[in-house]
């Protein structure tokens, strides 16, 4: 939850919090801003998902990913990422719930090390490789999405003894 929106609701109501944010996208909108307008069409949809109104939010939310520039920020899509995750669960949707906090999670790097054999991935989509090339390798380093990750490793075909698996943030996320 956006917390100014959700301070702005707790002391004057949801409408409180509506007219400024609508006011800051209209401003945005005619000024050709479009960082603004999605970071204030984020805020506005997670004011509208902690009212329960799951229309508006996803509405809100799915406008300013579709609209707003790369800036090179990634605040924004993290933020509106979040918001349709906490929407798709409040919906039941564990698996677009997923979806979406992947999204927002950025990338993570994964190194697997064979022990006196070799690793082959299921799938190379989404991975990018610093160590080995995800065929045949006694050591691999890549990062991915989790998604990107899941995929490889569900059929990983392991040759060896034994295999170490360490996993952290990618550099920068």
């Amino acid at each position: 939850v956006n917390l100014s929106a959700w301070w702005m609701m707790q002391a004057e109501g949801l409408d409180a919090a509506r007219q400024p944010l609508q006011e800051a996208i209209g401003i945005a909108d005619e000024t050709g801003n479009g960082f603004s307008a999605a970071m204030a069409r984020v805020q506005l949809a997670s004011a509208e998902l902690y009212a329960g109104d799951y229309d508006t939010a996803e509405q809100l939310a799915r406008t300013a990913l579709a609209t707003a520039p790369d800036a090179g920020e990634p605040y924004w899509t993290t933020f509106a990422h979040s918001v349709l995750a906490r929407l798709a669960l409040a919906r039941g949707n564990a698996e677009r719930a997923a979806e979406h906090a992947d999204a927002a999670s950025g990338l993570l790097e994964i190194t697997l090390n064979a022990s006196n054999g070799t690793l082959t991935l299921a799938t190379l989509v989404g991975l990018t490789f610093t160590t080995g090339d995800g065929t045949s390798d006694a050591i691999l380093v890549f990062t991915g999405t989790l998604t990107s990750i899941n995929a490889a490793l569900d059929g990983i075909q392991v040759l060896a003894q034994a295999v170490d698996f360490v996993y952290r943030r990618a550099a920068g996320q």
